[in-house]
């Protein structure tokens, strides 16, 4: 609908990554020295004004205005993250910390499922598909409100804590920039699975609707439907995950099989003739086990006081590999000779890259169990 090639699709997926190469640094830094609530605020209304933009250039056909909309989100939505994340590792360190944090990857499954599954039917219903992006907007409309309360909220708790109470909170959250410069190997290591593991998933999420709908021949509405799979064990299993983290550990294993399971998913849907679902479901599974295993690993090695930061450079990282891939595979694309209309080329690169994500998360494990105690597998 919009006339633009797969490479332009890739910097337009890449504008959002790019911008978070840095920021989610420069945030985490932020949000370690001065709090979680005014970045809070400051992320949901790039977002908002973000996507709201993106929705406006629909109306305009601008592919310029687009991009713009596109970096504005991108100000917020790698900072948002961290600032969940912060919150959630200040709350529960120690102690449920790994449910908690699946608990809130569920619920962003469960917002990109839906959102993946009502995209066309919104477009098919109001004859016009910047609808759809309209729909996106309000619902960052109720997000920023939703922040807000929050932020008061915390205010008022804030408010009736005593000066011992305010004083021990102070004591406990100082932040030091020369913790950042000493972080322990087995958190970089944490960082590289980030970069090529998590860019795979981001990137093969991009193409998935219209790899399933070229290679399998699907209409637009199947393929987002199937596509849509990926997003929906997560809401159901990772809550799961996440309690028998929180009792049993095995992150790192957790993480082994993430990586062979995003392998197998490019051999299924890149190099058989399997009915894509299968596909798309043994991705959901990699997308399940996952995260949750990563992103709970690093309040166990860091201090508590740079766990934002922490949390920053692990999304800088991914978003960096997100950039890189999404470029790699618009490019792919455009080179075929059928120009955009095959995967084949993206698929043989997933399968190298798939190849990658696997020997990382093996080093990890070697690393973790003869340098660190096996460290990251501990309840």
């Amino acid at each position: 609908d919009f006339g633009i090639s797969n490479t332009q699709y890739g910097l337009l997926q890449s504008a959002v990554s790019l911008v978070n190469t840095v920021l989610p640094v420069l945030g985490g830094l932020f949000i370690d020295a001065f709090g979680t609530s005014s970045g809070s605020i400051l992320a949901t209304s790039f977002i908002l004004i973000g996507t709201s933009v993106v929705a406006m250039s629909t109306h305009y056909q601008s592919f310029p205005i687009m991009v713009v909309g596109r970096l504005l989100y991108g100000l917020g939505s790698g900072t948002i993250v961290t600032i969940q994340e912060t919150i959630l590792s200040h709350w529960f360190t120690g102690k449920g910390l790994a449910m908690t944090i699946a608990l809130q990857i569920a619920t962003a499954r469960l917002a990109s499922f839906l959102s993946m599954g009502t995209t066309v039917p919104i477009a098919n219903a109001t004859g016009f598909y910047g609808y759809a992006f309209w729909a996106s907007a309000f619902i960052c409309l109720c997000s920023w409100i939703i922040n807000f309360v929050y932020v008061m909220l915390m205010k008022r708790v804030d408010e009736h804590m005593t000066e011992h109470e305010l004083a021990k909170l102070k004591r406990k959250n100082t932040f030091r920039l020369r913790h950042v410069l000493i972080f322990p190997a087995a958190y970089w290591l944490i960082v590289a699975l980030s970069f090529v593991l998590g860019s795979g998933w981001t990137t093969f999420l991009h193409i998935s609707s219209e790899l399933v709908k070229l290679r399998f021949g699907c209409d637009d509405s199947t393929a987002a439907h199937i596509a849509s799979v990926s997003q929906l064990l997560p809401v159901i299993l990772v809550p799961f995950l996440g309690l028998w983290v929180d009792r049993n550990g095995h992150r790192v294993t957790l993480l082994i099989l993430a990586a062979s399971l995003f392998l197998g998913t490019i051999i299924l849907l890149g190099f058989t003739t399997l009915p894509p679902a299968v596909g798309m479901f043994v991705f959901s599974v990699s997308l399940s086990v996952g995260p949750i295993s990563s992103i709970s690993s690093i309040p166990l090695v860091l201090p508590l006081s740079t766990v934002g930061s922490g949390l920053g450079l692990f999304k800088s990282a991914q978003n960096i590999g997100n950039t890189i891939l999404d470029i790699i595979i618009g490019q792919l694309q455009d080179a075929h000779p059928l120009r955009g209309h095959s995967y084949d080329r993206v698929m043989v690169f997933y399968l190298y890259w798939g190849g990658l994500t696997l020997l990382v998360a093996l080093t990890l494990y070697a690393i973790d169990r003869l340098g660190w105690d096996r460290l990251l597998q501990l309840s």
